[in-house]
């Protein structure tokens, strides 16, 4: 829709949203789902547990990549025009100034020598915002499962992330690749054609084709008359709902 729109603002310690937080907010869900789904919203794990759920490296860098991510999903600031379903009122509405999350308590491991001591008590914990708390329990925020976000890379977790919010509203949605890298912010300086962009997101996308049964995902040239040096971009994503 023309008047919708999310316009995220950086965490001034943090920095603006990436890619990677995408991966490690379902992962959170995950959490939360596994734990009863607490209308609180609270969800408490460890570091270590997001590591595992994503099959990352264990190691000091990936422990900073993602505290620092889930700094971000607390500190970011999220505008919503006209992009957030209300559960109550069954339409899509307006919010400001939303955080994902609204608490946020990391317990830090104690470093012994050459080794690091995760804590024998105490959690790190999170807790989602109560509008998001609502959407996750009435099941319109679609769960990623832990096999997907063990195999996505961060670009592929944003087509799967914007494959998701566009199927909501559209059966059938078809985009110029070019577009659609611009639209997820991602770079296509230096490429020129359409089709190196579609090599690139094959891969992801037949990864998430296969997780999720009900969308028809493609990529397809499009056959135009103009000059072969003006075709420089006529590759469409084509995602679909399939039939019930």
């Amino acid at each position: 829709d023309l008047d919708a729109s999310v316009t995220v603002q950086a965490s001034g310690e943090y920095g603006m949203m990436r890619a990677f937080d995408k991966l490690v907010l379902p992962a959170l869900v995950h959490f939360w789902n596994d734990q009863g789904r607490p209308k609180t919203g609270h969800v408490s794990f460890q570091i270590i547990d997001i590591i595992r759920a994503l099959n990352r490296k264990d190691d000091g860098k990936t422990y900073e990549l993602i505290k620092r991510s889930l700094h971000r999903l607390r500190g970011c600031l999220i505008q919503y025009q006209l992009s957030f379903f209300d559960t109550d009122k069954k339409e899509w509405t307006s919010l400001r100034d939303k955080n994902i999350l609204t608490d946020l308590l990391i317990v830090e491991p104690r470093r012994e020598g050459d080794t690091i001591q995760l804590p024998l008590t105490g959690m790190t914990y999170a807790v989602f915002d109560f509008e998001v708390v609502k959407n996750l329990l009435g099941n319109f925020t679609r769960p990623v499962s832990l096999r997907l976000l063990q195999t996505l890379s961060e670009r592929g977790m944003l087509f799967e992330s914007y494959i998701n919010a566009v199927l909501y509203r559209h059966a059938t949605v078809k985009k110029d690749v070019f577009e659609l890298w611009a639209d997820l912010g991602l770079r296509t300086k230096g490429i020129n054609y359409g089709s190196q962009l579609a090599s690139r997101m094959r891969r992801d996308l037949d990864k998430i084709a296969r997780s999720k049964p009900a969308w028809q995902l493609r990529l397809r040239e499009i056959q135009d008359t103009r000059p072969q040096s003006e075709l420089d971009s006529r590759t469409q994503a084509v995602c679909r709902l399939k039939p019930t």
